[in-house]
């Protein structure tokens, strides 16, 4: 990695420094001494097909590619959904940009990741893992399904949402959902983010909402919708990659 900084001394000796990039610019010398031939035939059609340095192309430091800062880094094991900070949630926000932060001391500088590795990015929002996202590699974002499901015909005791018409198809433990429609709901307060704590069959169970459980609606067959919800105000998103 290399960053681009000026030192600039003064008639009594101090410096004045600035660092003109946010973000390193990375280079790589390859022995190529004793090369397989084919290995080499490989660095040759490279070199001519992206022209020396006029095309770019994705390249995974061996050193420094997973979003762990531990020996994780360098070993090869899977990463984690809590590897790296990514936001405190603004509400309603569905797009966030990855990051992995470098530490020595007090001083941490934050370098984004704009190319992680398809298929090895985890999310976990306060410690739950979620699949409710996508990663958009057209704008480098961390982007949220805020798509609504189905209306389903349910009865509900005990935060326990029993589906009447069959299962609770695309929704795991850990997801956050919003419910609406209940006819019969005197302390559902469905607009609020609730967390899916379990997934059996035609059986829902969801968190309570502060203190409130969502209750009170005992008759078969009344309808809901519910919806993916996206991370709640301050909520705390972190995740883990591998990454270009």
């Amino acid at each position: 990695p290399r960053y681009q900084t000026e030192k600039a001394e003064v008639l009594s000796g101090d410096e004045q420094r600035n660092t003109r990039w946010s973000y390193p610019k990375h280079e790589y010398s390859i022995n190529m001494e004793n090369l397989p031939a084919d290995e080499l035939a490989s660095v040759i059609n490279i070199w001519h097909v992206v022209k020396g340095d006029y095309a770019g192309f994705l390249f995974m430091d061996p050193q420094d590619h997973t979003s762990s800062n531990t020996a994780n880094a360098l070993s090869g094991t899977d990463v984690d959904d809590e590897d790296q900070f990514v936001a405190n949630a603004i509400g309603g926000q569905l797009t966030y940009p990855l990051y992995k932060e470098y530490t020595v001391g007090s001083r941490t500088v934050q370098r984004q990741i704009k190319y992680p590795k398809d298929g090895t990015v985890v999310v976990a929002v306060d410690g739950y893992s979620t699949t409710q996202w996508a990663y958009d590699y057209d704008n480098s974002l961390l982007t949220w399904d805020d798509t609504e499901g189905a209306t389903e015909n349910v009865s509900v005791s005990s935060n326990v949402l029993i589906n009447a018409t069959g299962n609770w198809d695309g929704l795991e433990v850990g997801d956050l959902v919003t419910f609406s429609g209940f006819v019969n709901g005197v302390n559902n307060s469905g607009a609020e983010p609730r967390r899916v704590t379990s997934v059996s069959g035609a059986n829902l169970e969801v968190e309570e909402f502060n203190g409130t459980a969502i209750s009170h609606v005992n008759e078969a067959a009344t309808s809901v919708t519910w919806a993916h919800a996206t991370p709640p105000t301050d909520a705390v998103i972190t995740a883990g990659f591998y990454f270009y």
